[in-house]
């Protein structure tokens, strides 16, 4: 996600330069602005709603790193051999037989608890039965994760994969051992945890990693927009950088900061391709008035907006 928002803006920056270059053409600059505007738009709309990456179904995930169709085929082929209906293997599990066929199609995955079960009846081991090395899950199962991941080399891709099934509470448990986050022996990078913890344990790790002095980039789209504007508050009033953040803030907040910018006496260029049209009108009034450039509000701007500002400067120079 990081990297996808960094080169989304470094294409718009570099859109930004070749416009302000005078040596192109008035058509080419035209479709370069309306390929910068298309680029502002889609930036919007991938990173301001991070529900986006909430959003992403955890079943599509294991789809991807369990192969749900075969666990499906070998629970039906297990119910069968055993003489079993849908029914009596649901009864079995107290569990809905909508379930069990939601797993013999491909549809589902049991529920990490029911998996020890299902082996049992089955009278296979979990390896079997899901068809990869379960160590992580049958950890998981004995409420063993941590120490299983301490004492065993489990691989950030291992974890990675085991992630979909875990209970939220188990995740925090990894995370809040911040002794084998760190182990060099492990080396898991916190990232691929935080799609599954809720947004106040985000928060608490985002702003313990801000008093630390560490970035707090990789938090930014798992937490809450409020969480996000107080942390963004904070590092702006400490002289930090918050460009990293603009995906992230409401257009209100992003306005709110350009302001706060802007009687510190900085520059606001940042903010331009995170601002509606009509704040990026209102703060090239404000420039022009004050004597300065606007080459930067350009590309943010509609022709409509840039004539108008160029006959308001003519005017004021004639007066």
């Amino acid at each position: 996600m990081r990297k996808l928002t960094t080169t989304f803006f470094l294409l718009n920056r570099s859109l930004s330069v070749t416009i302000h270059t005078p040596s192109y053409s008035d058509n080419y600059l035209s479709i370069l602005k309306s390929a910068q505007s298309q680029l502002d738009r889609l930036l919007g709309q991938f990173c301001y709603n991070k529900n986006i990456l909430r959003s992403i179904n955890h079943t599509e995930r294991m789809k991807t790193m369990f192969n749900m169709t075969k666990i499906g085929k070998k629970i039906c082929a297990l119910r069968k051999e055993h003489n079993m209906t849908q029914v009596e293997l649901a009864d079995r599990l107290a569990i809905s037989y909508q379930a069990v066929s939601n797993w013999e199609r491909g549809n589902s995955m049991p529920d990490i608890s029911k998996l020890p079960e299902l082996a049992a009846i089955f009278d296979i081991s979990i390896d079997e039965l899901i068809g990869e090395n379960a160590v992580l899950i049958e950890a998981a199962v004995n409420d063993e994760l941590v120490e299983c991941i301490a004492q065993n080399n489990i691989s950030e891709e291992e974890l990675d994969s085991t992630l979909p099934l875990l209970k939220p509470s188990q995740v925090e448990a990894i995370v809040k051992d911040s002794d084998l986050l760190r182990s060099a022996k492990h080396n898991i990078n916190i990232s691929v945890l935080l799609p599954y913890l809720d947004e106040s344990d985000v928060k608490e790790l985002a702003f313990k990693a801000f008093e630390d002095g560490q970035s707090v980039n990789r938090y930014l789209p798992f937490m809450h927009k409020a969480d996000v504007t107080e942390l963004a508050d904070r590092i702006f009033e400490k002289g930090g950088s918050i460009n990293a953040f603009f995906p992230f803030l409401g257009k209100k907040n992003i306005r709110m900061f350009a302001d706060k910018m802007l009687e510190k006496g900085g520059s606001i260029n940042a903010f331009l391709p995170f601002l509606e049209k009509k704040d990026v009108r209102i703060y090239a009034c404000r420039t022009l008035e004050k004597g300065g450039s606007i080459n930067a509000f350009l590309p943010f701007l509609s022709g409509q907006d840039i004539r108008n500002l160029a006959f308001s400067s003519d005017d004021e120079k004639t007066e």
